[in-house]
């Protein structure tokens, strides 16, 4: 592989993918290439499917790594870990071979940005002819956005970048022979606290808050599902769990809306999965020991199941600072509409004391499109994470109310 590109999902429009797809064609046809000659994460991939080993497979292969640089490109955690892999990779070479990194890694001026970049970024940033050039002085991105008038300009650029990334494929072929890159997970981001500069004689503080969410997709296997009586078991997929579909036909997978949601720039947050077992109401206390999120996707129908319903109830009779449970609702299913009395009677059995506190912090029931989860989501996440900083411990006692201002259960037949 040519080149790994990464870039800010808050800079994800058709200007960037215009850039990549000029960029890959331009460096497929300087080599001869059918096939793709960079990665971009989300081409052919539903944004927030790609796995971490995906990630990590592609940053080991690439041999150039083409950053996007903007404001947002330097806040994204994502983003950092990207470039923390990749950084890793040249400095194991160049110990291994005993030489200097080669410059492999090629930041390109996307977007103006109102604070000074990281010295890493701005040291390496790639330039192409006279300074005053309208790309190196306002970012590519002002060229792509005017591309009548600069035509000529977004051309010359883009060719140029490609035989540059041509040229250090060929001069560090043996750049494969250092293929691996550190798990993302383990990495933290090298620009998350450069961007600002504590006072003099003020040591920096490192950001607060979690950085990490767990997920749990409580879906049942389709084989499980028929047990319960629901007769259209194609929403569960193959295997249940995160290939859920809470709003088929037509939505995205549960693990896919999660992830993607995660990975928002103003969340930032790195995300791993937990499985309903005996050891889930365990695992929820540890993660918030370490001051990590949890977030439960729970099924109306998979809470029903005795060997589900029995783990969960467990759950819901402990108190977590830092764990809030989404049901998401498809009104439209028709085995929902046949069966809301049964469905609302289990989740009502499963999280009593959830419904009875009645706190949407830690409880959201019912939430009937995607659009509305996606959007329920960051808000429980924010006001999680905001939580675990402002409270060094769990509340003892009940769950904190709201007044009650938020009814037990609401929808169909309620």
């Amino acid at each position: 592989m040519y080149f790994f590109f990464s870039y800010s999902r808050q800079n994800n429009d058709s200007f960037l993918r215009d850039f990549f797809n000029d960029l890959n064609t331009a460096v497929k046809e300087l080599v001869g290439e059918k096939n793709d000659a960079g990665f971009f994460d989300q081409k052919g991939l539903e944004p927030g499917e790609l796995w971490e080993s995906e990630l990590e497979q592609a940053l080991s292969q690439a041999r150039v790594f083409i950053a996007a640089v903007t404001a947002g490109y330097v806040k994204s955690e994502y983003c950092g870990k990207e470039w923390a892999a990749f950084e890793a990779r040249l400095s194991a070479y160049a110990t291994a071979k005993n030489v200097v990194a080669p410059p492999l890694i090629l930041p390109v001026y996307w977007h103006p940005s109102e604070e000074p970049l990281p010295e890493s970024i701005g040291q390496r940033q790639y330039k192409f002819g006279d300074p005053k050039e309208i790309y190196n002085q306002k970012g590519l991105k002002y060229v792509y956005r005017l591309k009548q008038r600069f035509e000529m300009e977004q051309t010359n650029f883009v060719d140029a970048l490609a035989a540059k990334i041509v040229s250090l494929y060929k001069q560090f072929g043996n750049f494969d022979q250092q293929p691996t890159v550190p798990k993302l997970a383990d990495l933290a981001s090298p620009f998350t606290h450069t961007a600002q500069t504590a006072a003099p004689g003020v040591p920096a503080v490192e950001a607060k808050g979690p950085k990490r969410v767990r997920f749990v997709f409580g879906a049942a296997k389709p084989g499980e599902i028929t047990g319960a009586g629901k007769k259209n078991i194609q929403p569960y997929g193959a295997g249940g769990g995160e290939e859920w579909q809470p709003y088929f036909p037509g939505a995205k997978k549960i693990g896919s809306i999660a992830r993607q949601t995660a990975a928002l720039d103003e969340l930032n947050l790195w995300s791993e999965q937990l499985d309903i077992t005996q050891q889930l109401p365990i695992q929820i206390r540890d993660a918030e020991n370490q001051r990590e999120l949890v977030i439960m996707f729970i099924d109306s129908w998979t809470a029903g199941l005795p060997q589900y319903q029995a783990i969960l109830q467990s759950f819901d009779q402990q108190n977590y600072l830092n764990c809030s449970v989404i049901v998401p609702w498809n009104e439209n299913d028709p085995d929902n509409q046949q069966n809301n009395q049964q469905l609302l009677g289990a989740l009502n059995a499963t999280f009593q004391y959830r419904t009875r506190n009645q706190n949407d912090l830690y409880y959201r029931p019912l939430i009937k499109n995607e659009d509305e989860l996606r959007k329920q989501l960051v808000d429980v996440l924010v006001r999680l994470r905001a939580e675990i900083i402002n409270k060094s411990s769990p509340p003892q006692g009940n769950l904190p109310t709201n007044g009650g201002t938020r009814p037990l259960i609401e929808g169909p037949g309620s």
